[in-house]
């Protein structure tokens, strides 16, 4: 009514004011409604917890749970557990040890049959209080008389799209804003109807049995998408004792972790007791948690530190899914006194977007001219705003720019930055989308740096020509030891200011201060640029080299360079190694068959770096290699009895099984090595236990190696065998 009234009182304005206005009132609507549900949603969620829960919580949470189902029975609607508590019963065949609350799944098949108010009643006879969510579309269910008990259950809805081509897609007036993509807006978290088929398998979940998906993981990849391959393993109360309690703490490794709020928070308060702590080792440390847990928690650590006055030398949060809200749990601690003895920020693989490298370069640059940072996923503008502070940072000894996206312009602009830092020791500008030009302006600008050890390069669009450009450049420096593998580069384009990056020019423009013109950016001039040879030649040249030469610098080019007795000469190279009493220790002692073993299997998955190369010749060598070192290190094994070592030195090497050396690293192409590994499976001097092994490895998830499809050619080879 009020509406008509409101029409009728501007019937002789224009209909573009009647709608507007009309609009206005419904989104004012909708912003009261939100904020009112998310202060309910705040007192039901704010209590505090304990990092673990006892056996009373755990009793109480099952009779809850218990309640819950039958209500839900009664109502007919399809229930199953989901989210953390499908991880529980997947992993502890009941709650994660620290989780005091349980997640089910709904479909609102025949929810819909009931309105809003008989839901609430029916639930109100059973002493039970709900709370409905409707932008994030779920129920909360607590005890109505839990005396101080805060646990809960978490109903999420899910509702049929016939647009989606039997899909569901999770509620809340949120996602009804979105398209109904499940590629485009993962948001929707889009499952295939077949999941959820009945009947639905049972799960085992504490004392309770409880549906659950038809394919665990196939959900837990939907609910999960950046972390469901992880282990999850739980932060115990004892750990935070031994935090607290320690006489001196200078270094916490919480790598490969599942943090929670609560759990951040009691770490939090531990740390502030230690006013000495300089370096955290937080990589993976938010396996299975929901993107909005992250900031919040990374507040809670933030805290402790600054309350004890620490001053932190070095913090690496690589490997978690930050993305743009995680920076927000960030920026405030970045700028703070904590920060401004600050080494080494490494933020590798965090998927912050242009937004989110944004927000942390603008706050690097309210840093100290002390803080040194490394690590940030940024386009164009936000190097820029690097590359302005990077020299002010004198000290500065590593920057890790791997996985970026700063394209060619972006990496000009940070190679001008670079040479002016005459500690730098280590640069990675891997796998940036930059373009030949770029890359030698990065050279250029750290070839004359004397203390410059190291420099990652590869997964680059600079192609062969100019990765040969590249490593000529290095050698008029005497510095082609300190470039890593170019083994995974991909050809130029020639139309690299794509729409995309004419935006971020455009932006750039219109900033005088975020400007770099880096047409003035000067450096020596060394060979002829890779786009302008003549691309009729040969995209790979020999270069005449011994198998020790080639494994410091792999290269096709080296490859094609060997002569001689190659398999022999490699096999000579593998028993020096292996009688170097200074080798990296992994498997065995100098001199030793399992020395030897490791040195054949780590020369076996350097060259099979080269199985993919589209090169008959290099080609025809890599297999006449990988054949000879494998059959080599069998043999050993064979004659030895350490076909178990063998096995577990092939795991490592493809990234399944954790090194035991601190100095080991992958820098070999894992999708060349699969390719050459499948090749020998069909081998009559390939063991059986070692492929059965290697079949249960294989078939578990694993990131490194799931994303190639040559896994599945693999695993294919290792069944039929």
């Amino acid at each position: 009514m009020a509406y008509l009234k409101m029409a009728r009182k501007f019937r002789h304005c224009s209909s573009f004011w009647k709608y507007g206005i009309v609009l206005i009132l419904i989104l004012t609507s909708a912003l009261v409604f939100l904020i009112r549900n998310k202060q309910n949603s705040d007192k039901i969620l704010s209590n505090s917890e304990t990092c673990e829960v006892t056996s009373e919580q755990k009793v109480h949470l099952f009779n809850l749970l218990k309640q819950v189902i039958a209500i839900l029975n009664k109502l007919d609607v399809i229930y199953f557990l989901c989210y953390t508590s499908l991880w529980g019963a997947v992993q502890e065949s009941g709650p994660l040890p620290w989780d005091r609350n349980a997640d089910l799944c709904i479909l609102n098949t025949n929810l819909v049959t009931y309105d809003e108010a008989s839901i609430h009643r029916i639930f109100q006879r059973q002493n039970l209080s709900l709370q409905y969510r409707s932008s994030e579309g779920e129920y909360i269910i607590k005890n109505a008389n839990s005396n101080g008990e805060n646990s809960h259950v978490k109903l999420t809805v899910f509702e049929a799209d016939g647009r989606l081509n039997r899909m569901y897609r999770r509620v809340g007036w949120k996602r009804r804003l979105l398209p109904p993509d499940c590629d485009a807006h993962p948001d929707l978290q889009c499952f295939p109807a077949h999941l959820v088929g009945t009947p639905l398998p049972v799960k085992t979940f504490g004392p309770l049995s409880i549906p659950g998906p038809t394919e665990d993981m196939d959900f837990l990849k939907i609910q999960y998408p950046d972390t469901w391959w992880k282990p999850i393993n739980p932060i115990s109360k004892p750990v935070v004792e031994t935090i607290k309690n320690s006489k001196e703490l200078k270094c916490l490794n919480l790598e490969a972790n599942t943090l929670g709020v609560e759990a951040a928070k009691v770490i939090g308060d531990a740390l502030s007791f230690h006013p000495e702590f300089e370096i955290a080792h937080w990589k993976d440390l938010f396996t299975g948690r929901l993107k909005t847990e992250i900031p919040e928690a990374l507040k809670h650590l933030f805290s402790g530190i600054v309350r004890a006055k620490a001053r932190l030398k070095a913090l690496d949060l690589s490997d978690n899914a930050l993305g743009p809200i995680g920076v927000e749990g960030m920026v405030d601690f970045l700028k703070s006194e904590s920060c401004y003895s600050l080494q080494e920020l490494r933020l590798n693989n965090n998927g912050l977007g242009i937004n989110g490298g944004t927000m942390l370069a603008e706050a690097l640059i309210e840093l100290s001219k002390k803080a040194e940072a490394a690590g940030t996923p940024l386009k164009l503008k936000g190097a820029n705003a690097m590359a302005k502070e990077l020299p002010k940072m004198k000290n500065l000894e590593v920057i890790n720019l791997g996985d970026c996206l700063l394209k060619t312009k972006g990496a000009i602009a940070i190679a001008e930055a670079l040479s002016n830092l005459t500690l730098l020791k280590e640069v990675y500008m891997d796998s940036n989308e930059i373009q030949p030009d770029g890359g030698i302006a990065i050279v250029e600008a750290v070839a004359t740096n004397p203390n410059i050890s190291h420099l990652m390069l590869d997964g680059n669009c600079f192609g062969e020509e100019g990765a040969e450009e590249i490593v000529n450049m290095l050698k008029d420096f005497n510095k082609e030891d300190i470039l890593g593998s170019l083994d995974d580069i991909e050809e130029p384009d020639d139309e690299e200011d794509d729409e995309n990056e004419h935006r971020e020019e455009a932006s750039d423009d219109e900033d005088e201060e975020d400007e770099v013109d880096v047409e003035e950016i000067e450096g020596p001039q060394i060979g002829i640029s890779p786009l302008k040879r003549d691309s009729t030649k040969d995209l790979v040249k020999p270069v005449k080299c011994t198998p020790a030469e080639f494994l410091e610098a792999p290269s096709a080019g080296r490859l094609l360079g060997l002569s001689g007795g190659i398999l022999s000469s490699f096999l000579q190279e593998a028993k020096k190694r292996a009688e170097n009493p200074n080798r990296d220790v992994d498997f065995g002692d100098a001199h030793s068959p399992e020395a030897l073993i490791e040195e054949y299997i780590r020369l076996f998955v350097t060259v099979a770096t080269f199985s993919t190369c589209n090169i008959k010749s290099v080609v025809d060598i890599v297999e006449e290699l990988t054949r000879g070192l494998m059959k080599e290190a069998l043999k050993v094994a064979q004659d030895n009895s350490l076909s178990s070592v063998v096995t577990n030195c092939i795991l490592v090497h493809f990234g399944l099984v954790k090194s035991e050396s601190k100095a080991f690293k992958i820098s070999w192409d894992l999708r060349g090595c699969m390719v050459a590994l499948t090749k020998q499976i069909p081998k009559p001097y390939f063991p059986h236990e070692t492929k059965s092994t290697l079949q249960f490895f294989f078939s578990r998830p694993n990131l490194p190696v799931d994303k190639f499809k040559e896994k599945q050619e693999l695993l294919a080879a290792l069944f039929r065998s």
